[in-house]
């Protein structure tokens, strides 16, 4: 059976577009997969510390994010908790999510932060996740 040029430029084209979509798609599942660095304790609960992204020092990060649970830092509210956050030391961390809380290294909210940090509440049960998944902000 032979394939005309036309069908043959096709199926190379779209064999192409498939590896590149691929490519693509790993390497942004693998940009927001990250490994625990750290735990801590706040208002009797332990949470896990992840960088998502940057080169953020786990210790900081801890610090920063132990601070956020314990009600430290400059609240700022623009009218509902969804455009609201607060502001700790050039962090700005929107109000929790059930156990999440993400913080990015920014004065005000920036769409792709390149410094992001988050805590995760662990578990009784199965303890603190060693890897997790953080969409891009």
């Amino acid at each position: 059976m032979q394939m005309s040029k036309r069908s043959f430029s096709r199926t190379v084209g779209l064999l192409a577009c498939l590896a590149a979509c691929s490519v693509a798609l790993t390497s942004q599942a693998l940009a927001s997969d990250t490994h625990r660095c750290g735990t801590f304790h706040a208002k009797g609960a332990e949470y896990g510390v992840y960088i998502a992204d940057g080169h953020v020092n786990c210790g900081a990060a801890t610090g920063i994010l132990k601070a956020i649970a314990s009600g430290k830092g400059k609240i700022v509210n623009h009218g509902s908790s969804a455009n609201s956050y607060v502001l700790y030391r050039g962090w700005l961390c929107p109000f929790g999510n059930m156990g999440e809380q993400t913080c990015e290294h920014s004065s005000h909210p920036v769409n792709n932060p390149t410094e992001d940090i988050a805590s995760l509440s662990c578990s009784i049960e199965r303890s603190c996740p060693v890897r997790a998944a953080f969409p891009n902000e």
